[in-house]
This record gives C-alpha cells, structure tokens and sequence, in this order.
C-alpha cells in the first residue's frame, strides 16, 4: 500500500482521571491486639499534645480520601479530633503539611480494650482530600476539654486492608519533647492502626484523537504546492 493509499492512524489517546463509583477502605494498618504496645496520640487537659504518625502507600493514578480513622485505648468521651497527613516525614523532620482541621467525629465503641480502657474506633468523615501516587503519614488526636487519655493501638496486621507494616512511625509531642522522633529506637518496630476510606482513582480512555501520520502531511504540503503553481500558469495565460 503507498504512503498516499494509507489510512488515517490514532496519534493520541485522550486520558481522564476518573473515580471508582464506591467509597471503600483503601488502608487499615490492622486490628489491636492486648499483647501489643500503645502510644499516646492526644489533645486534652492531661496531655496537652502528643501525636503518633504512621505512613501509608498511595498507588495507581491517587486516593480521593472522604474519611479518616484510627482504633483507641481511651477513658474519653470526645467529640472532635485533631488530625494531620503529611508527606516527605524522616527523623526530625516534619516533612509538608497537606492537610489538617479540628473535626467532628464519630466515637464508636469497638470493644472491651484493656483495664479501665475500652478500645473505640475515632472517625473523621465528611471529607473531600486529593492525594496523588505517594507516601504519606497520618496522625489522629481525639481532642477534649477534660481530663483523660487516648492511645492509638499498636498492629501486626490483622484484618488489614493493604497495610503497611515496615516501622515506619513517628511520635511528635510538645509535651513529651518529641520532634518527629522516630518511633522504632523506642519501642521497636511499630505499626498503628490508622486507616483511610475513600475512592481509588483509574485512568479511563476516554476517546481517540485521529491523527494522519507525519508522511502525509508532508505530501500533502507538497501537492497543495503544486496545485498553485498550475493555478498561477492557468491566470497567466489567460491575461496574455
């Protein structure tokens, strides 16, 4: 077939971010376990501030987040909570503050704990975050006007949704003089269990942009050129 016989080819592909129709858990570090270590993540008259940061993996094309949670040890009744993501978090370094607020939450009781202390899942919902392929760190802090404390439960994994169990948390607190202090020298290798619900976001082709290939163009210069010279011959005639 000769270059001039040959069809139009697709040049490019249209590209569309778009969201999976159903909210769902994206990440859940895993369920607490009573042999399992606790650290305190708060804001309340006992503990002015103290924040435990944990990272989770973004992958494919982002996360739209609507809602954040994370499992307690606590003698509280709160009803609102302080919460950050951050990325680029290492020793000493706080990293980029993403997104924060003081939010409403949902307090629901999970069941007995440990001692005195029940264990209630914390939920911040309502929200609308934008998080493209990364790593990043989640810290909640159940917030009261009153005396009492909040431990983000320590995970091995079960029951997880794509948890990330490598260590990788942090303790930073006002309090307790902590600056993004890493939380592996302390204690040992740590996971929380934090998590995130939302939608994943896919890449759909939305349409085919047709294109001639770059040959074409090229003849087709070239006769355009052609035909105007023969134009010009033809008027040049004529006026003779």
């Amino acid at each position: 077939m000769s270059r001039l016989a040959k069809p139009l080819t697709v040049g490019a592909l249209a590209l569309v971010l778009a969201a999976r129709p159903a909210a769902a858990q994206l990440w859940y570090n895993g369920n607490w376990s009573d042999w399992q270590t606790v650290l305190p993540s708060e804001r309340d008259l006992s503990i002015a501030d103290t924040r435990i940061f944990d990272d989770f993996l973004v992958g494919g094309a982002g996360w739209n987040v609507t809602s954040i949670f994370g499992d307690f040890l606590s003698d509280l009744n709160p009803t609102q909570a302080y919460w950050e993501i951050r990325s680029g978090v290492s020793a000493g370094n706080g990293g980029t503050l993403l997104y924060s607020g003081t939010s409403s939450i949902s307090w629901a009781l999970l069941g007995p704990g440990l001692g005195s202390d029940p264990e209630y899942q914390a939920t911040v919902g309502g929200l609308n975050l934008s998080l493209t392929a990364g790593i990043y760190w989640l810290t909640i802090a159940p917030t009261q006007s009153a005396y009492g404390r909040a431990y983000i439960t320590a995970t091995g994994g079960t029951g997880g949704v794509n948890p990330l169990l490598d260590g990788n948390a942090y303790w930073d607190s006002q309090s307790f003089g902590k600056n993004f202090q890493a939380v592996t020298p302390i204690l040992g290798k740590l996971d929380f269990a934090y998590g995130v619900s939302g939608s994943a976001l896919e890449l759909l082709e939305s349409s085919s942009i047709i294109s001639p290939e770059p040959g074409t163009f090229v003849l087709t210069g070239s006769g355009l050129v052609l035909l105007g010279a023969a134009t010009l011959q033809r008027r040049r005639r004529a006026s003779s």
